[in-house]
Protein backbone atom coordinates (compact mmCIF):
# COMPACT_ATOMS: atom_id res chain seq x y z
CA UNK A 1 0.00 0.00 0.00
CA UNK A 2 3.12 2.30 0.71
CA UNK A 3 4.52 1.98 -2.69
CA UNK A 4 1.16 2.82 -4.48
CA UNK A 5 0.59 5.51 -2.08
CA UNK A 6 4.01 7.01 -3.13
CA UNK A 7 3.47 6.36 -6.91
CA UNK A 8 -0.29 8.30 -6.39
CA UNK A 9 1.10 11.05 -4.47
CA UNK A 10 4.35 11.40 -6.78
CA UNK A 11 1.34 11.75 -9.51
CA UNK A 12 -0.71 14.03 -7.88
CA UNK A 13 2.06 16.39 -7.13
CA UNK A 14 3.35 16.85 -10.80
CA UNK A 15 -0.86 17.11 -11.49
CA UNK A 16 -0.27 20.27 -9.28
CA UNK A 17 2.45 21.57 -10.67
CA UNK A 18 0.87 21.65 -14.41
CA UNK A 19 -2.06 22.90 -13.51
CA UNK A 20 -0.38 25.76 -11.54
CA UNK A 21 1.91 26.29 -14.55
CA UNK A 22 -1.02 25.79 -17.25
CA UNK A 23 -1.04 29.07 -19.14
CA UNK A 24 1.40 31.02 -18.14
CA UNK A 25 4.18 31.94 -20.44
CA UNK A 26 7.28 30.33 -19.68
CA UNK A 27 9.17 33.81 -19.64
CA UNK A 28 12.85 34.27 -17.82
CA UNK A 29 11.16 35.13 -14.29
CA UNK A 30 9.07 32.21 -14.35
CA UNK A 31 11.52 29.47 -15.46
CA UNK A 32 13.82 30.94 -12.85
CA UNK A 33 11.21 30.72 -10.11
CA UNK A 34 10.55 26.94 -11.35
CA UNK A 35 13.69 26.11 -10.94
CA UNK A 36 14.59 27.86 -8.06
CA UNK A 37 11.09 26.33 -6.63
CA UNK A 38 12.59 22.67 -7.59
CA UNK A 39 16.11 23.22 -6.46
CA UNK A 40 15.04 24.22 -2.90
CA UNK A 41 12.22 21.83 -2.44
CA UNK A 42 14.22 19.08 -3.17
CA UNK A 43 17.38 20.09 -0.87
CA UNK A 44 15.51 20.51 1.80
CA UNK A 45 13.39 17.54 1.34
CA UNK A 46 16.23 14.97 0.80
CA UNK A 47 17.22 16.01 4.02
CA UNK A 48 14.24 15.06 5.77
CA UNK A 49 13.38 12.03 3.66
CA UNK A 50 9.54 13.10 3.65
CA UNK A 51 6.81 10.05 3.59
CA UNK A 52 3.70 10.08 0.95
CA UNK A 53 1.67 11.78 4.37
CA UNK A 54 4.00 14.87 4.59
CA UNK A 55 3.82 15.64 0.91
CA UNK A 56 0.73 14.24 -0.16
CA UNK A 57 -0.73 16.97 2.56
CA UNK A 58 1.67 19.79 1.40
CA UNK A 59 0.44 19.46 -2.06
CA UNK A 60 -2.92 19.06 -1.10
CA UNK A 61 -2.81 22.45 0.73
CA UNK A 62 -0.91 24.28 -1.74
CA UNK A 63 -3.92 23.06 -4.24
CA UNK A 64 -6.11 24.10 -1.82
CA UNK A 65 -4.72 27.32 -1.35
CA UNK A 66 -4.71 28.11 -4.86
CA UNK A 67 -8.11 26.94 -5.30
CA UNK A 68 -10.00 29.07 -2.31
CA UNK A 69 -7.70 32.40 -2.78
CA UNK A 70 -7.26 32.32 -6.86
CA UNK A 71 -7.24 36.06 -6.38
CA UNK A 72 -4.28 36.30 -4.40
CA UNK A 73 -1.20 37.38 -6.17
CA UNK A 74 1.13 34.53 -5.78
CA UNK A 75 4.66 33.16 -7.55
CA UNK A 76 3.06 30.19 -9.45
CA UNK A 77 5.54 29.09 -10.77
CA UNK A 78 7.89 28.75 -7.87
CA UNK A 79 4.47 26.79 -6.26
CA UNK A 80 5.20 24.33 -9.35
CA UNK A 81 8.48 24.12 -8.86
CA UNK A 82 8.41 23.18 -5.08
CA UNK A 83 5.23 20.65 -5.91
CA UNK A 84 7.70 19.03 -8.63
CA UNK A 85 10.63 19.15 -5.92
CA UNK A 86 8.34 17.80 -3.42
CA UNK A 87 7.81 15.11 -5.83
CA UNK A 88 11.43 14.06 -6.61
CA UNK A 89 12.31 14.00 -2.66
CA UNK A 90 9.72 11.73 -2.14
CA UNK A 91 10.57 9.58 -5.55
CA UNK A 92 14.46 9.31 -3.66
CA UNK A 93 12.78 8.27 -0.02
CA UNK A 94 11.15 5.49 -1.73
CA UNK A 95 14.17 4.55 -2.32
CA UNK A 96 15.25 5.80 -6.02
CA UNK A 97 18.54 7.05 -6.12
CA UNK A 98 18.94 10.84 -5.94
CA UNK A 99 20.56 10.68 -9.67
CA UNK A 100 17.36 9.48 -11.06
CA UNK A 101 14.53 11.01 -9.29
CA UNK A 102 15.78 14.62 -10.08
CA UNK A 103 15.92 14.19 -13.84
CA UNK A 104 12.99 12.06 -13.97
CA UNK A 105 10.76 14.73 -11.99
CA UNK A 106 11.72 17.23 -13.73
CA UNK A 107 11.35 15.71 -17.35
CA UNK A 108 7.89 14.57 -16.51
CA UNK A 109 6.91 18.06 -15.43
CA UNK A 110 8.56 19.37 -18.75
CA UNK A 111 7.33 16.79 -21.15
CA UNK A 112 3.21 17.53 -19.41
CA UNK A 113 3.96 21.58 -19.66
CA UNK A 114 4.63 20.50 -23.64
CA UNK A 115 1.60 18.34 -24.18
CA UNK A 116 -0.64 20.45 -22.41
CA UNK A 117 0.67 23.41 -24.47
CA UNK A 118 0.54 21.68 -27.65
CA UNK A 119 -2.91 20.67 -26.83
CA UNK A 120 -4.68 23.81 -27.46
CA UNK A 121 -7.07 23.64 -25.08
CA UNK A 122 -7.16 24.59 -21.16
CA UNK A 123 -6.98 22.44 -18.42
CA UNK A 124 -10.23 22.53 -15.90
CA UNK A 125 -8.16 24.59 -13.24
CA UNK A 126 -10.95 24.38 -10.61
CA UNK A 127 -11.87 20.89 -11.15
CA UNK A 128 -8.71 19.70 -11.33
CA UNK A 129 -7.67 21.64 -7.84
CA UNK A 130 -10.39 20.44 -5.84
CA UNK A 131 -10.23 16.69 -6.92
CA UNK A 132 -6.20 17.35 -5.95
CA UNK A 133 -6.88 19.06 -2.74
CA UNK A 134 -9.63 16.09 -1.56
CA UNK A 135 -7.49 13.25 -3.07
CA UNK A 136 -3.88 13.99 -2.46
CA UNK A 137 -3.71 14.21 1.60
CA UNK A 138 -5.35 10.76 2.00
CA UNK A 139 -3.83 9.02 -0.51
CA UNK A 140 -0.49 9.89 1.09
CA UNK A 141 -1.92 9.02 4.42
CA UNK A 142 -3.74 6.12 3.88
CA UNK A 143 -0.98 3.51 4.68
CA UNK A 144 -0.35 5.69 7.70
CA UNK A 145 -4.28 5.27 8.89
CA UNK A 146 -3.39 1.30 7.70
CA UNK A 147 -1.33 1.32 10.45
CA UNK A 148 -2.91 2.77 12.99
CA UNK A 149 -5.76 0.61 12.06
CA UNK A 150 -4.08 -2.59 12.38
CA UNK A 151 -1.94 -1.33 16.25
CA UNK A 152 -5.59 -0.27 17.30
CA UNK A 153 -6.70 -3.71 16.47
CA UNK A 154 -3.51 -5.55 17.97
CA UNK A 155 -4.38 -3.15 21.26
CA UNK A 156 -7.86 -3.99 21.61
CA UNK A 157 -7.32 -8.11 21.76
CA UNK A 158 -7.45 -9.43 25.09
CA UNK A 159 -4.45 -10.06 26.81
CA UNK A 160 -2.85 -13.73 26.35
CA UNK A 161 -2.81 -16.02 29.25
CA UNK A 162 0.70 -15.50 31.01
CA UNK A 163 -0.05 -18.43 33.65
CA UNK A 164 -1.77 -21.51 33.10
CA UNK A 165 -4.82 -22.27 35.62
CA UNK A 166 -3.68 -23.47 39.05
CA UNK A 167 -3.86 -27.18 39.13
CA UNK A 168 -6.14 -28.96 41.54
CA UNK A 169 -3.33 -31.49 43.45
CA UNK A 170 -1.93 -27.60 44.59
CA UNK A 171 -4.67 -26.48 46.18
CA UNK A 172 -5.19 -29.78 47.89
CA UNK A 173 -1.68 -29.72 48.94
CA UNK A 174 -2.02 -25.93 50.74
CA UNK A 175 -4.98 -27.10 52.25
CA UNK A 176 -3.26 -30.01 53.56
CA UNK A 177 -0.69 -27.97 55.10
CA UNK A 178 -2.87 -25.34 56.45
CA UNK A 179 -5.11 -28.22 58.17
CA UNK A 180 -1.86 -29.35 59.61
CA UNK A 181 -0.95 -26.59 60.78
CA UNK A 182 -3.97 -25.79 62.53
CA UNK A 183 -3.99 -29.37 64.36
CA UNK A 184 -0.28 -29.14 65.38
CA UNK A 185 -0.98 -25.33 66.68
CA UNK A 186 -4.24 -26.72 68.66
CA UNK A 187 -1.99 -29.62 70.24
CA UNK A 188 0.43 -27.47 71.27
CA UNK A 189 -2.00 -24.96 72.83
CA UNK A 190 -3.53 -27.60 74.79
Amino acid sequence: MASFAVSAVWLLSLLTALVLMEGRPLRAGAVVLLAAGFAVAATVLFVFTPSAGAVGLLVALTAGARLLWPQVPAPESLLAGVCAGAAAALHASAGVERGLSLPLAASALLLGMALISRCGTPLPRAPLLCFIALSAGSVGLAPDFAAGWHSAVLLNQPLPRLHAAVPPWTLLLAGAALLAGLCKGAWTHR
